[in-house]
This record gives structure tokens, sequence and C-alpha cells, in this order.
């Protein structure tokens, strides 16, 4: 009986991550009129992108290099019901924040529109 409940409980462990979701999403933006569109792929498990997903939205980070070594935080929010894509550009900052820092003061939003990814990646 004990050899039993170990299987089982090993076998909790290797098969916890198996119930996670990815999504996967073409998002556009429009800047002046022209669009801009990325590709995502969204982890509720473990994700370069630091995801959550709360309710019908889904909440991820992103990290962009500026000039003089210097960073942007770009957070994202995508609501899985509308398609409705809002994006914070926060302000530049010195050190490259981390997932656990609070957010910097935004500098300014954008909205677009994100869908099901189309994409076929081949690598």
């Amino acid at each position: 009986m004990k050899k039993i409940l170990w299987i089982l409980l090993l076998g909790f462990f290797v098969n916890s991550k198996a119930y996670g979701e990815v999504v996967k999403i073409d998002c556009t933006l429009y800047f002046d009129g022209q669009p801009a569109t990325a590709y995502y792929e969204l982890s509720s498990v473990s994700s370069a992108w630091w995801a959550e997903f709360i309710g019908d939205k889904i909440f991820w980070t992103s990290i962009t290099e500026q000039e003089g070594g210097k960073w942007r935080p770009l957070y994202h929010s995508v609501d899985r019901r509308t398609g409705v894509y809002v994006v914070d550009f926060g302000v530049v900052i010195n050190k490259r924040p981390k997932k656990d820092d609070d957010r910097v003061k935004i500098w300014t939003t954008n909205t677009g529109t994100c869908k099901p990814a189309t994409s076929k990646k081949l690598f």
C-alpha cells in the first residue's frame, strides 16, 4: 500500500506542469496609423514574459533596451473575450527590471487587438 501511495505522489510531481496553459497570440498595435504586429507565446506555468493569467485577462511584462544601457519596461494586458490589447510603456530607467520589481511610472499607453496565433514558426 505504501508503494502505491509513493507512486501516486511521484506521479503528481512529474505531471504537475502537464496542466499548464500555453497561449499563442498575434497582437497588433497602431503607431500614427501604422500597424506593428508581434507574436507572443505565453505560459501559465513559466514564461520569459512574466505572464499572469487572472480571470479573463492575461498580463505580462517585456523589457526593451534603450541607448546608453538603459531599459524601458512594457506592461501588456489582453482581454481573452474581446481581444482588446493594452500596452503601458514605462519611463526609461537605469537598471534592468527584475520580475518582482514594482511597476515604474507610465510614459504612454497604446491600445490594439490580439487574436489566436496563425503563425507557423519553423524554429
